[in-house]
């Protein structure tokens, strides 16, 4: 038995063997997990707070034994005692995984006005496909043609540049 797990924003693949182990465990095993790929000085001692279903969110108990409450390939998420458990959590994390099982249909067109960093995080994960309206490419090219002007007149170098003026 395999479970997908998200810990702290990503997800790991969990061995669960024949599934008799404990949700706890499971917990644990994804918390260490954790630590050991992201090589971060999140501490073993920090403690899992609640695990959830992440398909509808359901909290599960951590003496449930895994293979009663979950099936193979099912997503869970680990919520840590200093992380709050949201509702956006578990509903960009059921986009995610209905998403990653069809094909992409949605976009996010970045116009330099409105990308919230919820989106930036989904771009990241593969949920949307990008546009780039015509107006933002138009400010890009602008911007450009003012660096290397400004380049050109000595007034600053290819690493630091100031507020020169805004690209409308």
């Amino acid at each position: 038995m395999k479970l997908s797990v998200y810990v702290k924003g990503e997800i790991f693949a969990i061995p669960c063997g024949d599934g008799t182990g404990t949700i706890k465990t499971l917990g644990e095993n994804a918390l260490k997990r954790y630590a050991k790929f992201k090589a971060s000085a999140l501490s073993i001692l920090n403690k899992v707070s609640e695990i959830r279903r992440t398909n509808g969110g359901a909290m599960l108990d951590e003496d449930d034994i895994i293979k009663d409450v979950l099936n193979d390939d099912d997503f869970v998420s680990v919520v840590l005692q200093n992380e709050k458990s949201s509702y956006y959590t578990f509903n960009s994390m059921e986009n995610l995984i209905s998403n990653s099982r069809s094909d992409m249909q949605d976009y996010i067109v970045l116009d330099g006005h409105n990308l919230s960093t919820n989106e930036v995080m989904d771009l990241g994960r593969g949920i949307y496909k990008i546009k780039v309206c015509g107006d933002a490419l138009t400010r890009v090219a602008k911007a450009r043609d003012l660096i290397e002007q400004k380049l050109k007149e000595g007034k600053g170098d290819d690493e630091s540049f100031g507020t020169w003026e805004i690209i409308d």
